[in-house]
């Protein structure tokens, strides 16, 4: 019994003195176009305190200490209250691998490798799926593809984690995938989130007091429209003490971080929370829209991220078509490639331009007038003369109507590619005026492919 008892002791203070309940993993921070900064983020328990952070190039001799260092406390009922802990790492050389390390009390706790964001000069790649945090083999399997090629970034299009969005699922399905020592995504590169309907819908806070992490573990620009001052703050249900436990846990961000935009290398992005609690008719969200994409037409690249898909051949999700709603802007102000996931599987559209019907639904099906750009053949033909509009929701979850890839006679005619019958990831390659994309799936076999040129 006494030797039990001494065994337990000896555990309890060992888990005491481990610093973090999640390892630091790389974000894109708040601020949208700085090169040469980064963030970081990690998980302690209550209480664990006196970090330090500091980073430097790979062959500098001098260590830049952190430009700030914060945390916010979640406390919400079923989980142990903890810290997640926000740094801003600085002094970095655009497109250049760094060394960062974290300290407790002056001791080295943690040191990983990154890479710092390039700049509009520089060449870069970068992978986008949704629909992956289920903790199965085909999630794995992309993640181990992803890590093979060591994009410069990542890009979830929702349905991080199945299926609440709760800080359980997290800890289970998220950070043991994409950063583990076996496979560091997440420490050796930023990865960046899209909410979907299975993160930040659940309204239900006494039922799942966990549920609405999105908003407590990712740090991303917090310039998107502010959802409360607009009149469409997020409503939910159950005991005040519950509902008023996230919403202090999620602070600004569950303002403002469902949309927002950034800048990477010569290309300009925005993600559009593009759940139904939000109206993006309305005027205030259209506006914020138009604006960004007006202020960005310097960028050579345009892209939007968002999870549910405007134009989707699937017959799982085909009446969810809300999106299309914001077809126009996108038209008018020359994105690129609108990327979604919600659909479990890969598609692809032709170029089009979409102008909806003045009887159309704000929800449901949105009909309208289509014009395709059929002469784009993404080989020889490689100019666009209109967006392209991706589903890459194949990130991990269970595929949808995986016989429908191959009934041709089902597709919608915008669509020109589909793959159902497995798991895959959209991967591209941007240098100068040349896009180049191919869609890869988890044993790393080509899928689809094509090029767009400026």
């Amino acid at each position: 019994m006494k030797h039990s008892l001494i065994l337990l002791l000896v555990s309890m203070v060992a888990a005491a003195a481990e610093p973090f309940l999640q390892v630091p993993y790389l974000q894109l921070g708040d601020h949208a176009a700085d090169a040469t900064k980064m963030g970081l983020m990690w998980h302690s328990a209550d209480g664990v305190a006196d970090f330090t952070v500091r980073a430097k190039p790979v062959g500098a001799e001098k260590w830049i200490p952190h430009a700030s260092l914060s945390h916010r406390r979640i406390a919400v009922r079923s989980i142990e209250p903890h810290l997640v802990y926000s740094a801003q790492l600085q002094g970095l050389k655009p497109g250049a691998e760094f060394d960062y390390e974290v300290l407790q009390a002056g001791k080295v706790v943690f040191a990983s490798r990154g890479l710092a964001r390039k700049t509009a000069q520089q060449a870069y790649q970068f992978v986008v799926f949704g629909d992956c945090g289920q903790n199965n083999t085909p999630q794995k399997q992309v993640a181990r593809q992803v890590n093979k090629l060591r994009p410069d970034f990542i890009q979830i299009t929702g349905d991080i984690v199945y299926s609440r969005g709760r800080i359980s699922e997290y800890r289970e399905k998220f950070y043991p995938i994409y950063n583990s020592d076996a496979l560091p995504l997440l420490r050796s590169r930023p990865m960046i989130g899209v909410p979907g309907n299975h993160d930040t819908s659940t309204t239900d806070l006494t039922k799942y007091p966990d549920a609405q992490a999105y908003y407590y573990y990712w740090n991303q620009p917090l310039n998107g429209p502010d959802v409360n001052a607009i009149g469409q703050a997020r409503k939910f249900e159950g005991d005040a003490a519950d509902i008023k436990a996230v919403l202090n846990s999620a602070g600004d961000g569950m303002k403002r971080m469902g949309s927002f935009s950034f800048d990477y290398g010569n290309s300009h992005w925005i993600a559009i929370d593009s759940n139904t609690y939000l109206d993006w008719t309305a005027p205030a969200l259209r506006e914020w829209l138009e604006k960004d994409l007006q202020a960005a037409q310097g960028a050579t690249w345009r892209f939007v991220t968002m999870h549910h898909p405007a134009f989707n051949s699937s017959h799982a999700h085909y009446k969810q078509q809300h999106p299309r709603w914001m077809a126009d802007l996108f038209e008018k102000y020359h994105v690129d490639v609108v990327l979604a996931g919600h659909v479990h599987n890969y598609q692809r559209t032709y170029p089009l331009s979409f102008k909806v019907s003045p009887k159309a639904p704000k929800v449901g099906v949105v009909d309208g007038k289509f014009d395709f750009d059929k002469q784009f053949d993404g080989e020889t033909q490689t100019k666009a003369k209109s967006p392209i509009y991706l589903v890459t929701g194949a990130g991990g979850a269970g595929l949808y109507d995986t016989d429908q890839g191959d009934a041709r006679a089902s597709w919608q005619p915008y669509t020109v590619k589909f793959v159902s019958k497995v798991n895959s990831f959209s991967w591209f390659e941007v240098d100068g005026k040349t896009l180049k994309f191919k869609q890869i799936d988890g044993a790393g076999r080509e899928l689809d492919r094509f090029t767009l040129t400026k």
